[in-house]
């Protein structure tokens, strides 16, 4: 555990330590960390985390209120994510489909291949680290945030284990399917359970429909619902006072 993430050092300017989303992958952590890690979270003035199935956990450890908030990458829509991401050139002309891989998973890229021979589409890899599918895919191994943006934004599907892949695919209304990591799939499980999605989760050797309709407007309702709920958590314990602000940080014409 890094105890500079805790806010355990010194510093004259330092007034409040404040976790936002803070993920430990799944509802706890092992054992043996339990002592150090309730020294360092009591450093806190408030804690909140990206996991619902994590607060209990925490709020032992830390004695107080521990609250489930909203990644962070949902502040901003879909117009303004636009603005920062990077289309590839290989993704400009053609349709086709994208796997994002953060752990290897053969379910995963059997299934991809299976999607290309059905829809004739291509599958594009993108990797995080050295880790793919060995499944004969179009690799860019160069891809990096903003050419991720890019390729989810035009691809015709997504497939992925990554948690941010499943959310950027929400943020861009994409038909998609998310697969389980083995150890952090608290994290897509639970964006998933936020956003009513769970038909859109591999899980148990069940592989759902990826053609099927998502009801977008709902989704964008579940999205502002928790984003106002995680402003609020921060507007409280940063202190300001002025909720205009988040409205303006939320529209992406401003900056907290």
């Amino acid at each position: 555990l890094r105890k500079a993430y805790f806010g355990a050092f010194e510093n004259k300017r330092k007034k409040r330590v404040v976790s936002y989303a803070a993920s430990i992958g799944g509802a706890e952590l092992a054992r043996r960390y339990d002592k150090e890690f309730a020294e360092l979270v009591s450093r806190l003035d408030a804690v909140s985390v990206r996991e619902e199935t994590a607060v209990p956990y925490v709020e032992r450890l830390y004695g107080k209120e521990v609250t489930a908030v909203l990644d962070p990458v949902f502040f901003l829509k879909k117009e303004s994510w636009q603005k920062v991401e990077r289309i590839p050139a290989r993704a400009k002309y053609r349709k086709y489909i994208l796997v994002y891989v953060t752990e290897t998973n053969r379910e995963m890229s059997d299934y991809a291949k299976k999607l290309s021979q059905e829809t004739g589409l291509p599958v594009i890899e993108v990797r995080a680290g050295h880790l793919g599918t060995d499944a004969g895919f179009e690799v860019d191994y160069t891809a990096g945030p903003a050419e991720l943006l890019g390729y989810i934004h035009k691809a015709e599907y997504v497939v992925s284990n990554s948690f941010h892949a499943v959310a950027f695919s929400m943020i861009y209304e994409k038909q998609f399917l998310a697969f389980v990591h083995s150890r952090l799939g608290a994290r897509v499980r639970n964006i998933i359970d936020i956003h009513g999605l769970q038909d859109r989760l591999c899980d148990e050797n069940q592989l759902p429909d990826i053609h099927a309709g998502i009801d977008w407007e709902t989704v964008r309702e579940r999205t502002e619902e928790h984003v106002r709920a995680s402003g609020e958590y921060l507007l409280k314990n940063l202190e300001i006072g002025d909720k205009r602000r988040w409205t303006a940080v939320r529209d992406g014409s401003s900056n907290l």
